[in-house]
């Protein structure tokens, strides 16, 4: 349930305009290791967990900011970030 909540509230941001992973590439899917060559080439990115606070307080990606999912519905100004720039959204899947 939570994975589809958190891939609803990405898709509807998507929808909105508030997020573009890149002006260049669509909305895509990454494995770990696409996202591992990724950081390893450092490539630039913003990382967001958008788990539960105290989740990401326990380990997180090194880089990585926390947006909660529910505070990323109640308030898409939160993903401030230009549109020009790669997101990287990675929550806890199901529970």
């Amino acid at each position: 349930m939570k994975k589809l909540r958190c891939f609803l509230v990405m898709f509807g941001l998507l929808l909105l305009g508030a997020v573009a992973v890149s002006a260049a590439e669509p909305y895509k899917n990454l494995t770990l290791q696409e996202l591992k060559a990724m950081l390893d080439r450092r490539e630039p990115l913003v990382i967001v967990d958008s788990r539960p606070s105290a989740e990401y307080r326990e380990a997180h990606i090194i880089g990585a900011v926390s947006i909660p999912y529910n505070d990323m519905a109640a308030n898409p100004a939160l993903l401030h970030y230009p549109t020009s720039d790669k997101i990287v959204f990675y929550c806890n899947g199901f529970s």
